[in-house]
């Protein structure tokens, strides 16, 4: 299939598609004679777990390590357990600050911040200007 198939059944632009390519997240492309591009039903899966796991908060170095590791045969349920773990747990820390963002920005404009005197100073000289 031609690129632009392979963008309708991942979601995905063109562009993200070439540079995933140019990563090397996808492999074993094919050019027809004309010079085309040809990918498979197996690119598309790979295209479709790639946006997944990045949809999952995986960066491209966690997902090429992963991807590394389940074309070589080594990536057991363990490991793949590890980095879920590890995804878990950051994904609570930012929640647990995005948590405190919150709460800040609520004091704030409840005029309980420890700042609000400054805030209002920056306000009014803005507006005067």
């Amino acid at each position: 299939m031609r690129i632009s198939e392979i963008c309708q059944q991942t979601g995905m632009t063109k562009d993200a598609i070439r540079y995933y390519e140019e990563l090397g997240f996808l492999a074993n492309i094919k050019r027809s004679e004309n010079g085309y591009k040809h990918y498979t039903s197996a690119h598309v899966e790979q295209l479709i777990l790639l946006k997944r796991t990045k949809e999952l908060g995986f960066t491209l170095k966690e997902i090429k390590e992963l991807a590394g590791l389940f074309f070589s045969k080594k990536l057991t349920e363990d490991i793949m357990t590890q980095y879920l773990r590890k995804k878990e747990s950051e994904i609570d820390a930012t929640i647990i600050q995005l948590t405190h963002y919150k709460s800040e920005i609520n004091l704030t404009l409840s005029g309980k911040c420890q700042h609000s005197d400054q805030l209002i100073k920056t306000i009014r000289a803005s507006e005067k200007n």
